[in-house]
């Protein structure tokens, strides 16, 4: 099985090197870049350095990669499974995602078959003999029976399968299984490194952006380039040129202008206005109250950190309303009443 797995991170020479093909026309962006050699693959120097050693070795561990969504996991072994196998990739890799099979039967059946089959084309070619990959991708959504059956086959069948696991929380993950992989974390791609890939791909797409624009399509991203890459070709479907307020206004989030009024209503309006404020936001603009937080807490944070007019006592009752809405956040994942929610927020700022 070959899993739609979009890519996460790419270098410049990958995106220079791209050539304009017909049938690459209507392709999603982040299939259309997607890396193709760990070389093209930008940031996470220390694990590529790693995986190179392994190459130059000729071993490979069984290996865990983890981290946030859109950081490079599944880009980077597939990148390193085509440097190792080369046109032998389709018959020496499986790749499955967890998340749609999560049970026994996915161990039992598909992978221990594969994992166990022995590799005739390997033989019969008369080369050297490279162990299988299976690369198991969202394995944090196997269920914990699934998880157990899996460490007995990643044992038994060493000689001749390697395993590479990816998930998003590692906590999730059964620690007699950590046990068996080297581990590897997948940290946030740096914003530095967004805003350059950015450009290119603006550039090479006759995109025109400008830096204000940049900076938006990094902060909602939160991180995540595969939904930095969706929402800029989703953009330059509607847009000749990007702009902060476009993107604002295209994905429903809310503005500094939006930001700084709703601030001026918590701090000195009363709790009923406040309160109607933000819900007429959310009812006549689309707005995510989960959105209003967070940019409650970048303004909040920044005010703290780069505003000098600012005296000492104001920036620790700032500090005062960060804490209580990061209360309010953790609330949202247990009660998703808007009314309860918004009702939190306002009183952070009342008490």
């Amino acid at each position: 099985m070959n899993d739609f797995n979009p890519f996460d991170d790419y270098s410049d020479d990958d995106i220079d090197n791209k050539t304009t093909k017909e049938n690459n026309t209507n392709l999603p962006w982040i299939e259309k870049y997607r890396p193709k050699q760990l070389s093209d693959i930008a940031s996470h120097e220390k694990i590529m350095g790693s995986l190179k050693v392994f190459i130059q070795d000729e071993s490979l561990p069984h290996i865990l990669f983890y981290g946030p969504p859109g950081t490079g996991k599944t880009s980077t072994i597939q990148a390193y499974a085509r440097q190792i196998y080369g046109d032998s990739y389709s018959f020496m890799v499986m790749e499955i995602n967890a998340s749609e099979d999560r049970g026994i039967d996915l161990v039992r059946n598909k992978i221990k078959q594969f994992a166990s089959s022995t590799n005739y084309f390997q033989k019969l070619s008369g080369g050297d003999q490279k162990y299988k990959l299976i690369i198991l991708d969202e394995v944090d959504a196997m269920t914990e029976d699934a998880q157990s059956i899996l460490r007995y086959v990643m044992d038994n069948y060493v000689g001749n399968t390697r395993f590479c696991l990816i998930c998003n929380y590692i906590k999730n993950i059964d620690e007699a299984l950590q046990s068996r992989c080297t581990c590897f974390r997948f940290s946030p791609i740096p914003d530095k490194e967004m805003t350059k890939i950015i450009k290119k791909i603006s550039e090479k797409e006759n995109l025109t952006i400008t830096k204000s624009g940049i900076d938006s399509l990094i902060k909602i991203s939160n991180g995540d380039l595969r939904k930095v890459l969706n929402n800029l070709q989703s953009l330059g479907m509607i847009y000749d040129k990007i702009t902060e307020s476009k993107i604002d206004k295209c994905f429903g989030y809310p503005s500094k202008d939006q930001i700084g009024n709703i601030l001026q209503y918590l701090t000195n309006s009363s709790i009923e206005e406040s309160y109607n404020e933000i819900e007429n936001l959310i009812k006549e603009h689309g707005l995510s109250l989960s959105d209003i937080i967070n940019e409650l807490f970048r303004h909040l944070k920044d005010k703290i950190q780069n505003d000098e007019t600012i005296d000492k006592k104001t920036k620790n009752i700032y500090a005062e309303y960060i804490s209580r809405l990061r209360c309010i956040e953790v609330n949202q994942s247990i009660n998703s009443s808007d009314t309860i929610q918004i009702s939190g927020t306002v009183s952070c700022f009342k008490i």
